[in-house]
């Protein structure tokens, strides 16, 4: 009999917390309920109810700020007049246009991957240039963070050379303890210089970027190896050309871009 109370009030329980969850889930409620204080019908919910309107707001809250793209398309689709010949436009590319639209609802518009992501658009419906446009290009980018976009901007028309050393180890016959010696790697036009290793990782695992060593050259001491010097670079491949020139935006916009971040 008390397995069967308890069973029936912890039903009566998830009833009420997926009804907060659906009032929650629709933004005017949850303005409407936090400007009354969880009044009402809301406060008598309990402590776990007003837990979970607070939650559902702070979920939502960033898609109320950005706002619907209906809200934006009138300003989406005027950025890409202006980049398309009038006499050049073509069809749009559902498998292009339908990701590429969904992600720009969640974009803000200074930021660079949103221009990032209207050259994808406007570059697929250009009749002179849709054929460069793979159908992986939208979900590339998406995953891409707005640092990993400026590194991909610099390696468009130069390579990152790299300089660096790490000791021997004669038992273990393994290098340890690299030195960085000198990079020409941009970190100071990051935000955040310290995830460099991640984001090289990350562009590399979507093949976008390699970073072969090209120079080897032993240091010895008294005749007996004790490290190595590396000379390396940071480049693009074949494939993170292509896509880059697709989507990365020009020099013109970046360099406005990186002005307005400093300020």
């Amino acid at each position: 009999m008390r397995n069967a109370v308890k069973k029936f009030k912890k039903g009566i329980k998830m009833e009420k917390e997926l009804e907060i969850i659906k009032v929650a889930l629709d933004s005017k409620v949850v303005e409407k309920i936090y400007d009354d204080g969880l009044s009402g019908t809301t406060s008598q919910i309990g402590r776990l109810g007003e837990d979970l309107v607070k939650t559902a707001r702070l979920l939502l809250f960033p898609i109320q700020i950005l706002g619907s793209l209906q809200d934006r398309l009138e300003r989406i689709l005027i950025r890409i007049k202006h980049k398309i010949p009038e006499d050049k436009i073509k069809q749009a590319d559902p498998k292009i246009i339908g990701p590429s639209l969904e992600n720009l609802k969640y974009i803000q518009e200074d930021d660079v991957l949103f221009e990032a992501f209207i050259n994808l658009i406007t570059k697929s419906m250009n009749e002179d240039e849709y054929r460069n446009v793979h159908p992986a290009f939208p979900r590339l980018l998406e995953q891409l963070s707005s640092d990993e976009a400026i590194l991909l901007y610099e390696l468009k028309n130069m390579e990152f050379n790299v300089v660096d050393t790490m000791d021997y180890d004669r038992s273990l016959n393994q290098f340890h303890n690299r030195k960085l010696i000198s990079s020409e790697i941009p970190s100071e036009k990051l935000e955040f210089p310290e995830h460099m290793e991640t984001y090289y990782s990350h562009l590399e695992s979507l093949g976008l970027v390699s970073w072969p060593v090209f120079k080897q050259i032993p240091i010895n001491s008294n005749g007996i190896q004790t490290g190595i010097t590396r000379y390396s670079k940071w480049l693009s491949t074949p494939f993170g050309k292509i896509f880059s020139q697709v989507c990365i935006p020009d020099e013109e916009y970046i360099i406005s871009y990186l002005q307005k971040k400093s300020q």
